[in-house]
């Protein structure tokens, strides 16, 4: 295992040679190009550490394990290089630059050995912000992205924000073994809050700040569950042929912006508490 011991900020790029610790001694810590954290190897982030995305190439790969552990009192920080609220000015350009929207790419978890099962990789106590660099302008990309159908993600007690689309994508295309959950997060300022494409995951206690376009969009869903969140824009579910309880049970939330749709092959259809996937879910008040 390998860890730094020196004062940061610490540029790093190419690819893990070993399981690695990054603390706040070293922060922040500037990733240049693609860092790729391999099938065998972890890199971990201990409570305080703060990390900055060089540039719009600048990404996360994780093959392997990838565990960020804040703590209320010293939450992980995943930011711009340009962003100087945190971890002071490290590109050295006073206030000329601030973060934005699509300054770097992704956090992105990718096939390694697809003959193994996948260790959970976790976000918990981490702020993440100004990610998803693309061409995309729907709810196709994402700042953390899940590609892979072996992977396993919890988000926990995390916020993510300011995504030039969506913080949070994930793609399962029929593994048995890919999970996700995420609870106990704030979604903000970015085009949709969690994008899912054959998704297998929890969405559990979570807040959708009205600063969204659209708080979730499940597309084919293979078995989500949304429980007790609060949106202030409407969730969206599809799928042909239509989604059930047992593919999409939403129930439990608070929903200020209502439902946005329930989509059927090509159509829209308006669903209400009671109707289809949706029920017991109480009006805003």
């Amino acid at each position: 295992m390998t860890s730094v011991t020196a004062a940061g900020p610490t540029v790093v790029s190419g690819a893990l040679a070993a399981d690695t610790v990054w603390g706040p001694l070293g922060s922040p810590y500037v990733v240049r190009g693609q860092l790729t954290v391999g099938s065998a190897f972890s890199l971990t982030l201990l409570p305080g550490t703060v990390v900055k995305l060089d540039g719009q190439s600048s990404k996360i790969v994780v093959q392997g394990q990838f565990l960020s552990l804040g703590r209320p009192d010293a939450r992980v920080t995943i930011t711009s290089y340009r962003d100087d609220s945190v971890g002071g000015d490290t590109n050295g350009d006073g206030a000329a630059t601030n973060g934005a929207p699509g300054d770097w790419q992704s956090i992105s978890f990718e096939t390694g050995d697809s003959t193994l099962i996948r260790v959970a990789s976790v976000f918990d106590y981490t702020d993440v912000r100004f990610g998803d660099y693309g061409t995309a302008v729907a709810c196709q990309t994402g700042m953390i992205s899940v590609a892979s159908r072996e992977a396993r993600l919890v988000v926990s007690n995390s916020r993510l924000s300011d995504a030039r689309i969506s913080p949070l994508l994930v793609n399962h295309t029929g593994s048995p073994n890919g999970w996700v959950g995420v609870y106990d997060s704030t979604f903000a300022r970015s085009m949709c809050g969690v994008t899912s494409y054959y998704g297998i995951m929890d969405v559990v206690g979570n807040t959708f700040e009205g600063s969204l376009q659209q708080a979730t969009l499940f597309s084919y869903p293979q078995k989500v569950r949304f429980w007790f969140n609060t949106a202030f824009s409407g969730p969206e579910v599809s799928g042909s042929p239509a989604p059930t309880r047992a593919s999409a049970d939403v129930r439990f939330n608070t929903l200020y912006g209502g439902i946005k749709h329930w989509i059927s092959g090509s159509s829209a259809v308006s669903v209400g508490p009671g109707g289809g996937w949706v029920s017991d879910t109480p009006s805003a008040r």
